[in-house]
């Protein structure tokens, strides 16, 4: 029996394999349990054991062991319980006030001491004077083993210098991050420590130092490949967010601060590839809370340059900056990724001028803004003989669409003489663009009326009654939608107009895409 006790003991201190202890533990197990009394090295072995697998991240293993200790009726299971709990969830505590301080003064054992450091938070190290913690770590003698407790003999032995900085490597050697916070500043201060040293351990403060210092030395654009970038892709490999952050703003500072809209040509392949990349990056910076608002308005203008406008207009929503107003200009003069309004291009415009070409940009939406208002001064009568589906083409006639992309509803207030700016006709265009075209399926959906609604004005035209249509289709469907969006029911409102549209399409034998079939099967009815 304690043989195989003193074996178990020397593959511990051999740092053999986990898996042979484990085995040679289970086969004692049903030993230990039936044993009357037991000897300091029962207890020393069944805790170096516990320690081994709470180190090693094997919780379910350790658990076994807290398990046989409180089989042998280990004075102190509190504290065994507690350490468990603590190295389980990560947490460290002060000690002091759960822990009766004639405990702290009076250690009986080293395994004491060790599950008192383990759990013991550090900053009461510093207001204590080190006075409990140099008590622990002299029971602990040949069982340090932890970066922790590496650590705490750095702090005991800061009047030996050499000795304290090789607690400290040794520290930082075993994964303590805080050791390598004090060896960066040693760095900086005296040179005794290597920033390559710290870098090689992936030590993300010190490769953010080194990549700096890259980047001052080099004139050449660093693109995120290049040589320069190494020490900041080293600290970001840690899931450091000031690293990822400077790899981002560097690259995007150097070449798509201007916004340029990237066509897919074989020579801006990596460019573009570089775009996608830091859309990601924006994103994992997003989701991490690092700066939010200033990577998502990157986000979003790298999303107008690769083209992905839907995506893009919803990130910079909300966004106010010359580059962020710049692309939501050119997006609402273009209709991409949103409903076209000149009047949204340019009071963006406006809020961008001086950055790039916005204000010329402005000046050409002015202007064609300018012959829309004199076109509508010369008023509208609906007429049978006038063909509203050229008239309100949405992609190759762009200076009617605010005023006519109604169609259905903009042919049927002329028949009733309503007139093209009457406020039913408003309400519906604002609901459009202020509601259903904020999302994509609503975008969608706006595209898809705009390619049928003219097929079904030709339809409705032909008719030998179209007035008489229309005033059904106002009473029927038009009022009611705008009821219920007086009364805040958009849901609703979209559904009404859609059964209407729906309901025509189907009467006049107008194809509707998969698209609309698979989302609104359910207003076919």
């Amino acid at each position: 029996f304690h043989h195989v006790f003193i074996i178990s003991h020397l593959l511990y201190f051999r740092k053999r394999s986990i898996d042979i202890l484990y085995r040679i533990e289970n086969f004692l197990d049903n030993t230990i349990i039936k044993c009357d009394t037991f000897s300091d090295t029962s207890f020393d072995t069944a805790f170096q054991c516990l320690f081994t697998y709470t180190e090693a991240g094997m919780y379910k293993e350790a658990e076994e062991y807290v398990k046989r200790l409180e089989n042998m009726q280990y004075p102190n299971m509190e504290l065994v319980k507690k350490y468990l709990y603590c190295m389980k969830k990560q947490i460290f505590v002060f000690v002091e006030k759960f822990v009766p301080m004639k405990s702290l003064e009076y250690l009986n054992s080293w395994e004491e001491g060790k599950m008192l450091v383990a759990i013991d938070n550090p900053d009461s190290w510093y207001s204590n004077n080190l006075f409990h913690l140099r008590n622990w770590m002299n029971r602990l003698e040949n069982h340090i083993t932890t970066g922790k407790e590496m650590y705490a003999m750095a702090l005991l032995t800061t009047n030996q210098q050499k000795a304290s900085l090789e607690w400290l490597i040794n520290s930082f050697s075993a994964g303590y991050a805080p050791a390598g916070a004090i060896l960066l500043e040693i760095a900086e201060k005296s040179g005794n420590v290597d920033f390559k040293f710290l870098a090689g351990a992936l030590y993300p403060e010190a490769c953010i130092v080194l990549g700096d210092k890259e980047i001052e030395l080099s004139n050449e654009p660093n693109w995120i490949d290049s040589e320069t970038m190494l020490y900041y892709k080293l600290a970001a490999s840690t899931e450091n967010a000031p690293a990822v952050a400077k790899i981002v703003y560097i690259i995007y500072q150097q070449h798509f601060s201007s916004v340029p809209i990237i066509e897919c040509k074989k020579e801006k392949e990596r460019m573009e590839q570089n775009a996608k990349i830091l859309i990601l990056l924006c994103a994992w910076l997003k989701e991490n809370r690092y700066q939010s608002m200033h990577f998502m308005e990157i986000m979003g203008v790298l999303q107008f340059c690769t083209k992905q406008f839907s995506q893009s207009i919803r990130t910079l929503s909300g966004i106010n900056t010359p580059a962020s107003n710049y692309c939501k200009g050119r997006m609402y003069e273009d209709g991409k990724g949103v409903s076209m309004d000149y009047e949204q291009a340019l009071s963006h415009y406006k809020k961008s001028l001086g950055f790039k070409d916005a204000s010329k940009r402005y000046q050409i939406v002015r202007n064609i803004q300018r012959k829309q208002e004199e076109e509508q001064q010369k008023g509208e009568v609906y007429s049978r003989d006038y063909d509203y589906s050229e008239r309100t083409s949405y992609s190759k006639t762009p200076s009617y669409y605010k005023r006519d992309s109604c169609f259905i509803t903009t042919a049927a207030a002329c028949s009733l003489r309503k007139g093209d700016d009457c406020e039913e006709l408003n309400l519906l265009r604002k609901f459009r663009d202020e509601y259903i075209c904020r999302s994509e399926e609503g975008q969608e959906l706006v595209l898809e009326y705009y390619r049928i609604a003219p097929l079904i004005l030709e339809k409705i035209n032909q008719q030998p009654n179209p007035e008489m249509i229309y005033n059904l289709l106002w009473q029927t469907y038009i009022l009611p939608s705008i009821s219920c969006l007086k009364a805040g029911n958009f849901s609703e409102a979209q559904d009404i107009y859609i059964t209407m549209v729906r309901k025509l399409a189907d009467r006049f034998e107008v194809s509707v895409s998969n698209y609309i079939k698979q989302h609104y099967y359910f207003i076919s009815n």
